[in-house]
């Protein structure tokens, strides 16, 4: 049945993805998610319950195949949260450090099991952001 509707397998996880992320989007819109903390747990949250199809795609060896989709989402995410200026001609590059380092971060944390709870993955990520925020006042 999946193939009247889908041509391929990657057609199939590229879909899913695509779905995984817009949801996620989705959340940081209509909840108002103020705080990093709020959106690394809805991050988090939305990654574990998604394990099995990020686990698939490790497995399968395709997970670098959708990189740079999977990426072009994450960096929409962050955006919506982080809300940068616009007229930054550098926006495009944090954009990529921000999702890169992050999708990163969940391919480790996903392939070691996700052994690390929830709230310690959102204090680290937290503070990665603050250390971020107070090299940027700096300079």
């Amino acid at each position: 049945a999946y193939y009247r509707i889908y041509q391929s397998k990657d057609d199939i996880i590229e879909t899913r993805l695509t779905e995984v992320f817009e949801n996620m989007h989705r959340q940081v819109i209509e909840q108002k998610l103020t705080t990093d903390a709020e959106f690394f747990t809805c991050f988090f949250i939305t990654t574990k319950e998604n394990a099995l199809l990020f686990q698939n795609c490790l497995k399968a060896n395709v997970l670098e195949f959708f990189l740079g989709k999977i990426r072009s989402h994450t960096s929409i995410l962050f955006c919506s949260y982080f809300q940068p200026a616009k007229l930054d001609p550098m926006l495009e590059y944090k954009m990529c450090f921000f999702a890169g380092g992050f999708l990163h971060i969940v391919r480790r944390w996903v392939e070691a099991g996700m052994k690390e709870s929830i709230e310690t993955m959102v204090r680290f990520s937290c503070g990665i952001v603050e250390r971020l925020r107070q090299a940027r006042s700096l300079s």
